[in-house]
């Protein structure tokens, strides 16, 4: 058998410190690293009850969709 030659660049060792970073979610300025997270604090009550409200019904919808095909695979 012949070698194989590896055609893969070298990986460059991770920053620890920005990887804690952005597992915590916070930006190296220590700003939050999502700009939704400042987004939910400036909303009014009545929007973020109109947001809390379409998320529970994506997920009644979805939650609809995999029932239909999980007895689609069912009758299969």
């Amino acid at each position: 058998m012949a070698d194989k030659e590896s055609n893969e660049e070298p990986v460059e060792p991770i920053d620890e410190t920005e990887s804690a970073a952005s597992e915590a979610g916070v930006s190296d300025d220590g700003a939050p690293a999502s700009a939704d997270e400042s987004v939910e604090e400036d909303l009014s009550e009545a929007d973020q009850a109109l947001l809390d409200q379409a998320a529970t019904d994506l997920v009644a919808e979805m939650r609809t969709d995999m029932l239909r095909a999980q007895a689609e695979l069912v009758n299969f």
